[in-house]
C-alpha cells in the first residue's frame, strides 16, 4: 500500500512508522512526518489526521512513532516531539496526555514506544534520554516509573510475564515491583524482542544483527550477514504460526527458521515496498496477516503463503570474441557452428585473448540473478 500522489483517498505518507488494528479490524498507520491514517480495509477508504498548531485537539505531532489499541478499545498515539494523545472517537479529535518528569522538572515529548502488558498496564518509553512512564488508570495520567530507565525503544512481555526492554546498548529485564532491574550488555541499540517456542529470546539489534538469548543459562549467540542475514540492522520481529521469525531490516525482509537456523531473504524485486523498512512499523493482525512498513509504504501479506522461488535460468552466450574480433569474423569458428551454439574453439596460444558475454533469460526478477564463472585449469 502506497500514497497515491494525486488521489484524495490515500495514505497520508509513504513513510510508514507504526501500526495498530482496532475492534473493527481497520488499520491505523502512523507516518514519519505525514500524520496519522485510518484505513477502512473493507471500504478501502482513508481518513487522515495531521497536526494543526491552531487546534489544541488536533494531533500533537505528525511524527507518529507508536500506536496502541488497548483492552478498553482506546487508541493511544505516541509521537516524537509531541508526547501522547488519546483519540476521542465521538468528537473525532485528540486529547493530549502530558508525561511530566518531576525528577528533571520537564515534560517528556520525545516518545518512542507504547506497550500494554498482560495486566493491562500501559507503558510509554521515550528517547533522547527521557524516562519510562506508566499510565495510572485511577488518576488518568502517565506517571514516571523509573528515572534510570531512559531511551527505552522496545518493550516485550514473555510467556512467564517478565517485562523486557531495550535501549541503545542493553537488554533489560524490568523488575516492576522493586525496580531491581537486570541488564545484559548487547553493545548495539536493541530494536526488537521476540520469544520462540523454546522460550529463547531473539533480539533484533541495529548493527549487531539477530541475537539469541537464553535467560536460564545466560547464553548468547549472534547471527549476522555472514550467516545469511540480509542486514545487520534488525528493526522488527514477528513470529508466524510455524515459529519462523520474520525480521524487517534496512536492506530487505528475512524469514528465519529457528530450528534449521536458515535465513530466506526477500527484497524489492520480490514485491516489497522497498528494501528499507522502518522502526516500529510491524504488526501481526488478528487474522494472522503481517504488516511491515518502510519508506515507500507498507506490505500486507499472509506469511504461510510466501515462498521464495529459486530460479536457475538457462544461460545464453550472447557474444564471443577472439582478440576483440567477433568469432564469426575471426576465422576460428568451426564449420556449421554459430556464436551461440559453439561448443569448442581451437585458437593459437598467441591469439588466445577471449571475451565472452552471456545472460540468464529471466524477466520476472532479473536483478536477483547472480553469475559465477571460472576457467578450468587456470582459476
Amino acid at each position: 500500500v502506497r500514497k497515491e500522489p494525486f488521489a484524495k483517498n490515500t495514505l497520508a505518507s509513504n513513510f510508514a512508522l507504526s501500526f495498530c488494528e482496532d475492534d473493527n479490524h481497520n488499520i491505523w498507520i502512523g507516518t514519519d512526518g505525514g500524520g496519522l491514517s485510518h484505513w477502512n480495509v473493507q471500504a478501502n477508504t482513508f481518513t487522515n489526521y495531521v497536526h494543526n498548531p491552531n487546534d489544541v485537539h488536533s494531533l500533537s505531532s505528525n511524527y507518529v512513532v507508536s500506536l496502541l489499541h488497548d483492552h478498553k478499545g482506546r487508541l493511544w498515539v505516541a509521537s516524537f516531539n509531541g508526547g501522547i494523545d488519546l483519540f476521542d472517537k465521538p468528537t473525532n479529535s485528540f486529547i493530549h496526555y502530558p508525561c511530566y518528569d518531576p525528577v528533571k522538572n520537564k515534560y517528556n515529548i520525545n516518545l518512542w514506544k507504547l506497550f500494554e502488558d498482560s495486566h493491562h498496564r500501559i507503558w510509554a518509553g521515550s528517547t533522547k534520554d527521557d524516562a519510562l512512564f506508566l499510565f495510572d488508570e485511577a488518576k488518568q495520567q502517565f506517571e514516571l516509573f523509573d528515572e534510570t530507565l531512559t531511551n527505552i525503544h522496545t518493550l516485550y512481555e514473555d510467556a512467564e510475564g517478565n517485562l523486557w526492554a531495550g535501549d541503545y546498548s542493553q537488554l533489560i529485564k524490568i523488575d516492576t515491583v522493586d525496580k531491581k532491574h537486570q541488564y545484559l550488555n548487547i553493545g548495539y541499540p536493541v530494536r526488537a524482542i521476540m520469544e520462540d517456542q523454546s522460550h529463547h529470546l531473539w533480539i533484533g539489534t541495529e548493527g549487531g544483527g539477530l541475537i539469541s538469548y537464553d535467560d536460564a543459562d545466560k547464553t548468547v549467540k549472534h547471527y549476522t550477514d555472514v550467516d545469511g542475514l540480509c542486514s545487520n540492522a534488525v528493526l522488527n520481529i514477528l513470529k508466524d504460526s510455524e515459529g519462523n521469525l520474520w525480521c524487517s531490516t534496512f536492506n530487505g525482509l528475512t524469514k528465519f527458521n529457528t530450528v534449521m537456523h536458515k535465513f530466506t531473504n526477500f527484497y524489492a524485486n520480490d514485491g516489497l515496498q522497498s528494501n528499507q523498512f522502518s522502526y516500529n512499523a510491524a504488526l501481526k493482525l488478528s487474522d494472522g496477516e503481517f504488516l511491515f512498513g518502510g519508506v515507500s509504504g507498507f506490505n500486507k501479506f499472509r506469511p504461510e503463503e510466501i515462498h521464495k522461488v529459486i530460479i536457475h535460468p538457462s544461460l545464453l552466450v550472447t557474444d564471443f570474441k577472439v582478440n576483440d574480433i567477433p568469432i564469426e569474423n575471426s576465422g576460428y569458428l568451426p564449420t556449421g557452428s554459430t556464436p551461440v551454439d559453439v561448443r569448442s574453439v581451437s585458437i593459437p596460444f598467441n591469439k588466445a585473448t577471449l571475451s565472452i558475454a552471456f545472460a540468464g533469460l529471466d524477466y520476472a526478477a532479473p536483478t536477483s540473478l547472480v553469475y559465477s564463472y571460472y576457467l578450468e585449469g587456470w582459476d
